[in-house]
């Protein structure tokens, strides 16, 4: 059996979580990026097989409240194979109708070369219905 863990490190749906987010001022969904780096360098070197994120174009707080993945994957990803040596990095999966497919290959391809083959690349059709009309979909 292999573990991975899904971004952002943070939420605002804990007592606690809602507390920092209150002290850092920052908008309710928006995750803190300020310790992933540290929190992802020692789930890389604690033996954590993949850093997984969700791609979630557009924040929807009535229907799903959350922003978990406010931040695109493939940024993220770019960053986070700098800083990692050992886990892959697995997207949870891209929304394909909403990104032209050789943007998200040219993404990809990216990523994938940066952290040394170890991108997981996973596709969907998408759930959240408010994303398609406002990327005029």
């Amino acid at each position: 059996m292999t573990v991975g863990i899904a971004l952002p490190l943070d939420n605002d749906w804990s007592a606690d979580g809602e507390q920092r987010r209150q002290v850092s001022n920052r908008p309710r969904g928006v995750p803190d990026l300020s310790r992933q780096e540290e929190l992802v360098r020692q789930m890389d070197t604690s033996g954590f097989s993949a850093i997984w994120m969700r791609d979630v174009p557009i924040f929807d707080p009535h229907r799903f409240g959350d922003a978990g993945s406010v931040y695109d994957p493939f940024v993220n990803f770019g960053f986070l194979a700098a800083v990692t040596r050992n886990a892959a990095s697995g997207t949870a999966a891209i929304v394909l109708p909403l990104r032209h497919p050789l943007l998200v290959a040219k993404a990809a391809a990216s990523v994938d070369v940066l952290a040394n083959g170890r991108l997981i690349l996973g596709v969907a059709t998408g759930d959240r219905p408010v994303e398609f009309p406002r990327i005029q979909l």
